[in-house]
């Protein structure tokens, strides 16, 4: 399951572990970033992976291809 909420600076979306095993996910994206992070118990506060966007992208499509390398060219961003 996941939510996506519209923001005025971002977008958020949250995934949400089924089983209860895992702390939900978010990705927050503002236009020029997106922000990766989830809940540590143990630390009391979030762990947090900050990527350029087209660097996200190239995440999501990275799903859809076998091994090898890959430049991906996006447009706008």
């Amino acid at each position: 399951m996941f939510t996506v909420e519209f923001d005025a600076d971002a977008t958020i979306i949250t995934t949400l572990d089924g089983t209860g095993k895992f702390e939900d996910v978010q990705v927050i994206q503002d236009g020029e970033h997106a922000y990766i992070r989830q809940w540590n118990e143990p630390e009391n506060s979030y762990q947090l992976i900050i990527l350029t966007i087209k660097q996200f992208k190239s995440i999501l499509a990275a799903q859809s291809v076998g091994a090898g390398s890959y430049e991906v060219e996006f447009n706008n961003g």
